[in-house]
């Protein structure tokens, strides 16, 4: 059911497109929230360390993933639903977008693999929060002392999506038995992304306009970097699952 609630989101995306609820936001909601609402009546959900992984993996580190990447223009989001940009640079659906994302896979992990044990949230999530911090830290200190330096990186969604896929490869190598919920769980959101992807660009939702690309990837259509299609589409989701399972599960 939640692959058919899905579908029905995507519906309303095709079917708003252009009118008022035609905008990014709208459509990403209608699309995960029906899917949380349901698996969370189908089956006990410990919401707090929902929230906690959703404020943290979701906000503070989509924060500073989604200010470089618009700041350098690694992507960028030209029409938003909520005309607010973060100090001028960062539209707020941004940010919204990774709470929704990191919240959906947080629900959907407890609920098919079960792995609610404790009702306490590990004691390991502070240093879950202080990278965050220090990266948002460093972030803006070169955006406002230094932003040169910042918009001279080379290819910097490759550097990122590297850096962000070594917590779930070592997760997988010391405990063997996450790498099979990582491969079930990814597969059902790389496809789920994809279908993002291919809506959000041919809609105008979001596009990449910038450079530093490795490669190109054209679906349907619709064209993303490499980039997009392995770190984010492939191995956010394993990220997103390794920080769950050793900064809030206990």
């Amino acid at each position: 059911l939640p692959i058919s609630l899905n579908l029905l989101g995507f519906l309303f995306s095709f079917l708003t497109n252009g009118r008022g609820l035609g905008h990014v936001i709208w459509g990403c909601a209608a699309v995960i929230i029906p899917a949380i609402i349901y698996m969370g009546i189908r089956r006990k959900k410990n919401w707090k360390k929902v929230l906690v992984f959703t404020l943290v993996f979701g906000a503070l580190y989509g924060f500073g993933l989604e200010f470089t990447a618009e700041f350098t223009n690694l992507w960028h989001v030209p029409d938003p639903t909520f005309p607010i940009r973060i100090l001028g640079v960062l539209p707020l659906d941004n940010v919204i977008g990774h709470i929704l994302m990191s919240s959906y896979t947080a629900v959907f992990y407890e609920h098919f693999f079960d792995v609610v044990h404790h009702k306490k949230i590990s004691h390991n999530i502070i240093y879950g929060i202080l990278p965050a911090l220090l990266a948002i830290i460093a972030i803006l200190s070169l955006f406002y002392f230094y932003p040169s330096r910042l918009l001279s990186i080379s290819h910097l969604y490759l550097k990122i999506g590297i850096a962000a896929i070594i917590p779930p490869i070592v997760l997988a190598y010391k405990k063997p038995v996450i790498l099979k919920r990582m491969l079930y769980t990814g597969i059902y959101f790389f496809f789920l992304y994809l279908a993002f992807d291919i809506i959000g660009v041919h809609y105008g939702y979001w596009i990449f306009n910038g450079g530093g690309y490795i490669g190109w990837i054209s679906v349907l259509g619709s064209g993303f970097p490499f980039e997009e299609l392995f770190f984010w589409m492939a191995f956010y989701t394993a990220t997103l699952i390794s920080f769950y399972e050793v900064f809030i599960g206990e």
